[in-house]
């Protein structure tokens, strides 16, 4: 048991006799090791700092990077190229057109029955005396050989609550390359055939709907999607829901345009053996297919009521 105590009694007299002769050796070394802990925990700390750092800007990095993700995504959405007729204007003022690249642009007018109200409405009446009237844009649509290729064209009208047609509303594409152009003719017509109808879609038949009351504004929306220069489909939408009874589904011969160059959209009174009398709000068309869905929130503000877009 003594010689247990000794070694321990040594060690505590040498340091005792240490530090009464000013030895600091212990207490620098004490303080050297004390400093490098202190040194060593701080560089542990800084290294541990910067990693966090290091790991926060990883996670900032990728978080600007889903931020850039997103907002590229937002500016594909919102890149719908509309064309536009607000009618704010007559349809052969300079300005009427609001074109996807945001020049302006007119149709060309036949006829002097349109009539604007200065409130965003032009009408057109012919309940005097039948006569065309007759308001076209020429380069609507793409006129390329690929296939399949769509256009949309979408538009705000109402007929009269009369015995005469509404609006005609049209539309043609061509294939320049083949020397060819199909047409699309939407009648919105109060008279005989009550009702929106899709004239002559296949040169020989027409379909129609007369559940829709013309006396009334309904947006009415073609999809057209080509196969070739004189085949295709499409769908039409009222009021931003499918219609079976104006669409076409399966793919078949289109209503041939009146030239083969044709590439237009008009609207008015494309007739002079029938009375006309009708209002058009807006109307809009674009390359591409586009549902009411993917349209939602795209159209311009300046066209007014768009109920169900």
């Amino acid at each position: 048991m003594h010689r247990s105590i000794k070694p321990a009694a040594g060690a505590l007299l040498l340091s005792l006799i240490l530090v009464a002769c000013g030895g600091g050796g212990g207490d620098d070394s004490g303080s050297s090791t004390t400093t490098a802990a202190a040194s060593s925990a701080a560089a542990s700390s800084k290294a541990a700092s910067s990693t966090a750092a290091a790991t926060s800007s990883t996670a900032a990095a990728t978080s600007s990077t889903a931020t850039a993700t997103s907002s590229t995504a937002a500016s594909v959405a919102a890149g719908v190229p509309i064309n536009a007729y607000s009618a704010t204007n007559a349809p052969d003022n300079s300005a009427a057109i609001t074109l996807s690249n945001a020049t302006a642009a007119s149709f060309t007018v036949s006829g002097a029955n349109f009539a604007n109200n200065g409130a965003g409405e032009e009408t057109v009446d012919t309940s005097a005396a039948a006569a065309t009237n007759w308001a076209k844009y020429t380069g609507a649509f793409d006129a390329s050989s690929t296939y399949p290729k769509s256009v949309t064209f979408v538009a705000r009208v109402k007929g009269a609550a009369a015995t005469y047609k509404g609006m005609d509303l049209e539309i043609a594409v061509p294939d320049t390359a083949a020397g060819a152009a199909s047409r699309v003719k939407l009648i919105v017509s109060t008279n005989t055939t009550t009702g929106p109808q899709i004239e002559k879609y296949d040169n020989t038949n027409s379909i129609k709907d007369n559940t829709v009351d013309v006396s009334s504004y309904h947006i009415y929306h073609i999809v057209l999607t080509l196969t070739s220069a004189s085949t295709g489909t499409f769908t039409t939408y009222v009021d931003g829901a499918e219609n079976a009874n104006l669409s076409v589904a399966t793919a078949g011969a289109l209503r041939p345009a009146s030239t083969t160059t044709d590439n237009y959209v008009a609207f008015g009174a494309n007739s002079t053996s029938n009375k006309y009398q009708g209002s058009l709000d807006w109307m809009v068309w674009m390359n591409g297919a586009y549902t009411p869905a993917q349209l939602s929130g795209q159209l311009p503000s300046s066209l007014g009521t768009t109920t169900g877009y």
